[in-house]
């Protein structure tokens, strides 16, 4: 992994992903791909290790339960994602047939005979707590993560190469404490920061604020939080004394720690 990415860096690419082995429903065999859990937090220790010392953006393509970060020998950013699968966005074919995401094989239908809205509806299932593990409903990191990966929940107990093996409810006090100190660790960077850059993204709005997209992560905000960033412009940096203001201090300092603006 470290030689890939040291290639790409060389090449001229600016991020890359990686990923475990998931059988995505409709295939065969795919047990001589699985990793074990060990073998998932090294992976994981790598691609924070690239992401720090490589100089080019490395993520995990799917989500991961925040449970495990106190296992790993750093905790980074670029591994902190919420599977958004049937949740807040579906894939759409070229065909015109939906699904909850890529990998899954079955469709709740087709744009060519059912509108968006009712095809929506039928994914509701991937919205509520039935889709991820019981002992991760009452969780209190489950706002922040998502418990993971949901199509990984929905495999079979056979499945073992899913990233649901990383779920640990002996952490989860742990990772919520690093968590926690990791968001007031970036507030106290923010207040002694004098420029913020933001990284070059897409805002798509929606009635509920807007959703920010960046090669490096994508994050969900509010009506205010979408009337601020469109007033600013991707790649500039401003002083942040003339944009950061108290009532959207927490605001920006969600950015930083999402990775989608940096403070120098």
């Amino acid at each position: 992994m470290l030689a890939t990415a040291k290639m790409l860096k060389s090449m001229g690419f600016r991020s890359m992903n990686f990923d475990v082995a998931e059988c995505p429903v409709n295939c065969g065999d795919f047990s001589s791909y699985y990793l074990t859990r060990d073998e998932q937090i090294k992976l994981l220790n790598e691609i924070a290790f690239i992401n720090t010392n490589v100089g080019i953006i490395a993520r995990k393509a799917t989500s991961i339960p925040y449970c495990v970060f106190p296992e790993l020998d750093d905790f980074s950013p670029c591994l902190q994602s919420s599977c958004t699968a049937g949740t807040f966005a579906c894939t759409i074919g070229s065909n015109g047939e939906v699904r909850a995401c890529p990998e899954v094989r079955q469709t709740v239908g087709s744009l060519q005979s059912d509108s968006l809205v009712s095809l929506w509806q039928q994914l509701e299932i991937w919205r509520i707590d039935e889709v991820i593990p019981y002992e991760c409903r009452d969780c209190k990191l489950l706002i922040n993560c998502g418990a993971g990966c949901r199509l990984s929940h929905c495999q079979t107990a056979s499945q073992t190469g899913s990233t649901a093996l990383l779920i640990n409810l002996n952490n989860v006090q742990a990772a919520y404490e690093l968590f926690k100190s990791y968001e007031r660790e970036n507030y106290d960077k923010l207040k002694n920061a004098n420029k913020i850059t933001l990284r070059d993204f897409v805002l798509r709005s929606e009635e509920f604020g807007a959703v920010i997209w960046s090669e490096f992560n994508t994050r969900l905000v509010d009506v205010r939080g979408r009337e601020i960033l469109e007033k600013l412009q991707p790649n500039v940096t401003y002083d942040i004394n003339s944009i950061v203001h108290s009532d959207c201090r927490q605001f920006f300092n969600g950015l930083v720690s999402s990775g989608l603006a940096f403070l120098t």
